[in-house]
């Protein structure tokens, strides 16, 4: 049936292109691809987060020519080749789910139980479902019941279910939080925030998963609601798996959780196998001691998993840890608690007896609480050792992409870190061995090192303050190569590494990899600028949210230009993390200043080539010990009446707020370029309008 087509290439075809959209837009194609030889159609399910669409791509048997594709109701003939009409189809799938996320959800027509509830009316709602109701109505009547025991748990504000649907609208509030913590994500002491969850029709079938949604730019919270968001993405679908096969395990946090040192004598998890209950029961008395109403969900949350779930039994435990009891605002109505659950139980009998809403509102009320040791994006915890409470994304390509490209949890300021060093170089052996050799070159360079190696690492400070470059440059010598790493790493892990490294070589790895690390991914071979002539590109973030914030507002209002700048090769260790200064009259300028202070960007690239000088090389880099390694950087510049709007013969830019590094090039060997910024439409590869 395919002419002049083998069927291994059409089939290497389809799999690049789609892997590419759901590696780099984070589009989930549901179960793989169908491709039928007889029909020669391409079949799947795209997840728009809000629902699933069935689609289908008709090839030509040659292919190339005329596509049929079926988007659900949508049906389009489109002429072109294999490669363009695939692209095309899943950029109209992406526009269909990016439309759906900018549009509200319906909002909630039942309201919130509280003081004005109608107990009595709504025992009779529950009493007027019998057998003979259908799965949907009944699906519905245990959900509300799910959503009402919930309340009555963590307080009325914690779900509230979408009348007529499988919608219900989760909160998580931030009263518990620490107030280091809350300060890092921008939130206000009582503040909520709301996911959706979208069950199918049936809510008691548990082979379909929810789908989570948290519409960006909500409230003001958006990096702390799209990290509770992934987290309960990264959640549901693992212990939907366990609901399918009939098995209610513990929520399980994988990882060591530590509660506050001064209440609680040793670190403990939070796996009830290895704790005591009664160790528990002092975490939980301390807490409503302490704070009041303000820890309820958290308390609740934590007599939830020292029970294994048991409603009952926690909130008994709850009750002897000098819990609030009552019908208050503030107090669990265990006599309420009580009768519903009883009526529940009865009618529903096993079917009622996961309560996935209560488990949803327990495990991320309790992992909230160590929100920042875990990537914001992936979910996966930080294992490098813990240091700030402040948010992290993690080093894996996708968090940097979504970071980066589509500033996923790019409201607040991030810290950038890996998993682990390991993972670290096998995700990014280039960038490692990058930085290495920037370390490197900063500290060899004997005439400035002590202006340009800035920050240094602390382990080689002695005690009188003394920074000791030779110690660094000799431990550095030292470190085996980037294959050599990752070869251990693939061996034995981390463990694999720190012994191959030794103490010394380890701790100065790691902190090279981690220490004020800016957000940095490289660009797939499609999307590089190919006027650059290297492979080694990079798109970046330096900024911090305000600045960035502050940038497009005036770039908004007044546009915007790109331009080159180029510095040696031992800067770079610097400018990497703490950006672009303004050089002249400083002991930091190393060239004149004749065209007055400011930092010097250049519209040729030959003419920042020409200032890209080479230095020191790590003996031990992939790229060999080269003294041709040189680095440019590509800007955004604003064209604010302070800023130069045309070169005279360079654009001098007193004010480095007005400045946003947006690409950043390195070259292992020399090349000639002659490549004017403007002609490189540049606005393009940030997915931004020129104007």
């Amino acid at each position: 049936k395919i002419k002049n087509y083998r069927m291994t290439d059409l089939t290497e075809s389809i799999d690049s292109i789609l892997q590419y959209y759901v590696e780099t837009e984070e589009l989930l194609l549901n179960n793989e691809y169908k491709f039928s030889i007889e029909t020669n159609k391409l079949e799947f399910t795209a997840d728009l987060l809000t629902d699933e669409i069935a689609t289908s791509i008709t090839i030509p048997p040659t292919g190339e020519g005329e596509f049929i594709y079926q988007f659900g109701e949508k049906c389009l003939k489109k002429e072109g080749t294999l490669e363009t009409i695939l692209k095309s189809f899943m950029d109209d799938v992406l526009h269909q789910r990016d439309s759906r996320l900018d549009t509200d959800l319906t909002s909630p027509t039942t309201p919130n139980f509280g003081d004005n509830v109608d107990w009595d009316k709504m025992d009779s709602t529950l009493d007027d479902i019998d057998e003979g109701d259908n799965n949907k109505e009944n699906s519905l009547q245990i959900l509300a019941d799910h959503v009402l025991i919930c309340n009555l748990l963590f307080g009325w504000d914690s779900a509230t279910a979408i009348k007529n649907t499988t919608i219900v609208r989760a909160s998580i509030g931030s009263q518990y939080l620490p107030d280091e913590q809350k300060k890092s994500y921008s939130l206000k002491d009582n503040q909520l925030v709301t996911i959706s969850i979208h069950f199918s029709q049936d809510y008691t079938n548990h082979t379909t998963p929810p789908k989570i949604d948290f519409k960006r730019g909500s409230s003001g919270v958006t990096a702390y609601g799209e990290q509770l968001a992934n987290m309960a993405r990264a959640y549901v679908p693992k212990r939907w798996k366990d609901l399918c096969e009939s098995k209610t395990p513990l929520l399980d946090f994988s990882s060591k959780l530590y509660y506050k040192q001064d209440q609680i004598s040793k670190n403990v998890s939070l796996s009830m196998s290895t704790m005591q209950i009664a160790e528990m029961e002092h975490v939980v008395s301390s807490l409503i001691s302490e704070t009041g109403k303000a820890s309820r969900k958290y308390a609740m949350a934590l007599c939830l998993i020292a029970m294994d779930m048991d409603i009952l039994k926690a909130v008994h435990m709850y009750k002897t840890c000098g819990g609030e009891m009552g019908s208050s605002d503030n107090g669990v109505d265990e006599t309420r608690l009580l009768e519903v659950f009883s009526n529940t139980q009865k009618k529903y009998g096993s079917i009622f007896k996961t309560n996935f809403i209560v488990e949803f509102i327990t495990y991320l009320t309790a992992r909230s609480f160590f929100s920042t040791r875990f990537c914001c994006i992936c979910d996966r915890q930080i294992q490098v050792p813990y240091i700030t409470r402040k948010p992290t994304v993690c080093t894996n390509y996708k968090c940097q992409f979504d970071y980066i490209k589509r500033h996923v949890c790019a409201s607040v300021p991030m810290t950038i870190c890996p998993v682990t060093i390991g993972n670290d170089l096998l995700d990014n052996p280039f960038i490692c061995d990058m930085l290495i050799s920037f370390a490197y070159a900063a500290a060899a360079n004997t005439s400035r090192r002590q202006l340009i190696f800035k920050p240094f690492p602390p382990m080689y400070v002695s005690s009188s303050g003394t920074q000791n470059f030779d110690a660094v440059v000799n431990t550095l010598k030292n470190f085996p190569n980037v294959d050599e790493m990752t070869a251990a790493v693939k061996k034995n892990n981390e463990m694999g590494l720190k012994s191959l490294m030794k103490a010394d070589g380890y701790e100065l790895l790691k902190w090279i990899l981690t220490c004020d690390r800016i957000a940095m991914v490289l660009m797939s071979k499609d999307k590089q600028i190919p006027e650059m002539k290297t492979e080694h590109q990079y798109m970046m973030l330096v900024d911090d949210p305000e600045k960035t914030r502050n940038f497009a507002r005036d770039r908004k209002k007044y546009g915007s230009y790109f331009a080159f700048h180029g510095s040696g090769i031992e800067n770079w260790h610097s400018i990497l993390r703490r950006g672009l200064v303004v050089a002249s009259g400083t002991s930091l300028q190393t060239t004149g200043a004749a065209y007055g202070s400011g930092v010097y960007l250049a519209p040729q690239a030959a003419t920042s080539w020409s200032y890209s000088k080479t230095g020191a090389s790590w003996p031990k880099s992939k790229f060999g010990n080269s003294t041709s390694l040189k680095c440019m950087s590509i800007c955004e510049v604003v064209k604010h009446p302070d800023v130069p709007h045309t070169p005279s013969p360079y654009y001098v830019v007193k004010h480095p707020q007005y400045i946003s590094t947006r690409f950043f090039a390195f070259y292992p060997t020399s090349v000639s370029l002659s490549v004017t910024a403007d002609t490189l439409k540049l606005h393009k590869y940030l997915g931004e309008d020129s104007s």
